[in-house]
């Protein structure tokens, strides 16, 4: 209980310290309002537009996996055909090189993994820091004092979505 107060209380101090910071207009009005940012990062074109590299990327990376292990198959196919033929060593030497093609191509997943997962976060981060900036230039056009992530609101305020989601889009 004594916890909930002092919860309340630091929250009425942070809206309060937000509200003083806020840039009043001449008629001192607070415009508050949200945006369902997921639904806009989805939505906006360039997200699209960076879904699409990244696919294209990926297609890359799976194409040269599928060459690798169709040449690994092969191999194992060729081998499989000629142990029968094919002394002891020669046999050796031939899995030797399967291992080795097998063990390049996990290290080359690995990598391609790795590179993939690094690439999707750039470009997440690059179309989050466009909406960032965005979102205070259709503030300002709308002369709203804040806009806020819709999850954070729990009652009133405006939602900004559907129109902010145009305002992005056109440009």
């Amino acid at each position: 209980m004594f916890y909930k107060k002092i919860l309340l209380g630091l929250g009425i101090l942070g809206i309060l310290g937000l509200m003083a910071k806020v840039p009043q207009t001449k008629a001192a009005t607070l415009e508050i309002g949200y945006i369902d940012l997921a639904e806009a990062f989805e939505k906006y074109h360039k997200t699209q537009e960076s879904e699409k590299e990244f696919q294209a990327e990926k297609e890359k990376k799976v194409d040269e996996i599928k060459k690798q292990e169709e040449k690994i198959n092969s191999l194992r196919t060729e081998l499989e055909k000629k142990k029968g033929v094919l002394k002891k060593e020669e046999i050796e030497k031939r899995n030797e090189e399967i291992e080795e093609k097998t063990a390049k191509l996990s290290q080359f997943i690995r990598e391609a993994n790795t590179e993939l997962s690094e690439k999707n976060t750039q470009l997440i981060k690059k179309r989050f820091d466009e909406l960032k900036k965005a979102i205070e230039n259709f503030a300002k056009k709308k002369k709203s004092s804040i806009i806020l992530e819709e999850k954070s609101v729990l009652y009133g305020g405006t939602d900004f979505t559907e129109e902010f989601i145009k305002f992005i889009n056109k440009k």
